[in-house]
């Protein structure tokens, strides 16, 4: 039986376990770090002696998490992720280095946040930057596993209490498609006729759906992790998109996409996209990311 003792776990024990689940078996993870199988069976055991409780059950073909395990793997990873950005911020200060690192949801205004960033490159010659685009709630997680120091996202994400935030901005949500796609020829689009469509929606590489605000409203949904494919289908007439509109404004004004009118948005009162700057509540921003939060015209408190 395993006893509890005061958790005094090492971060390699984290990185082991992670790796084991990532990886999905013992023998994987012993290849992907350098060592020996036994090795790594004995480091998990030793992480399971100082917790007081099993992390695999061992019963299976290949290792399965417990429960225990399934709640504990979480907070491993959000504290390796800041171990991660410590050592970053620690090898930054000793070469005299700023490090800002985002995530930016597929819906931010990229150009004010560039606007932004090359305000603050002017002030700090040695800004190095980390930019991710992630899908809605996956910013907010990247954010609050210390991977990302600031986050940008819409309101459509799910806002942890862990997080402050302030509004940076909004965008109107339109119905998009191609200009020879057959929806542009209806002088106004219904629901009923988007289901005979194909509807294009942004995900992360696990299909996690971006495009949550409005539902899937086509006849079939096509999954799609870039917004660069996206418009590409778009302007192909391949199917039809709802999304923010000034990720398609140069599309629109050059009229290979076109806004149909539709009663599908009218009235909505979340028809317009409004975009956030995110950052963990329980730690003080960097000063790097405070002159960038200064530089998208967000006051701080000091306390």
């Amino acid at each position: 039986m395993i006893q509890a003792h005061a958790p005094g776990f090492s971060l390699d024990q984290l990185q082991v376990l992670v790796n084991v689940v990532d990886h999905g078996s013992f023998s994987a993870a012993a290849r992907k770090m350098g060592r020996t199988q036994p090795a790594i069976s004995q480091t998990v055991h030793a992480l399971e002696a100082q917790l007081g409780y099993a992390l695999f059950d061992r019963g299976a073909y290949r290792p399965a998490l417990t429960p225990r395990g399934q709640a504990f793997v979480p907070h491993a990873r959000r504290l390796l992720g800041e171990a991660e950005a410590l050592r970053s911020a620690a090898r930054a200060i000793a070469q005299d280095r700023h490090t800002l690192t985002l995530s930016l949801d597929h819906s931010a205004p990229l150009e004010r946040v560039a606007a932004a960033i090359a305000r603050l490159n002017g002030k700090h010659a040695g800004l190095e930057l980390s930019c991710n685009i992630e899908p809605l709630d996956r910013v907010a997680e990247q954010v609050m596993c210390g991977a990302a120091e600031v986050g940008m996202l819409s309101h459509f994400a799910v806002m942890p209490d862990g997080l402050n935030r302030a509004a940076v901005g909004h965008s109107r949500i339109v119905l998009l498609a191609g200009a020879d796609h057959p929806l542009a020829a209806l002088p106004l689009v219904t629901m009923a006729d988007l289901r005979a469509h194909v509807q294009l929606v942004l995900t992360a590489t696990d299909g996690h759906i971006a495009s949550r605000g409005f539902g899937l409203v086509g006849g079939r949904v096509w999954k799609l992790g870039s917004l660069s494919v996206l418009r590409a289908l778009l302007r192909g007439n391949t199917g039809f998109a709802i999304m923010p509109e000034h990720h398609f404004a140069e599309q629109l004004a050059r009229g290979e996409l076109i806004a149909p009118a539709n009663d599908v948005l009218a009235g909505r009162q979340d028809a317009e996209s409004s975009s956030f700057l995110v950052w963990r509540a329980d730690v003080p921003p960097s000063p790097i990311a405070h002159a960038f939060l200064e530089s998208m015209n967000i006051t701080i408190d000091p306390a």
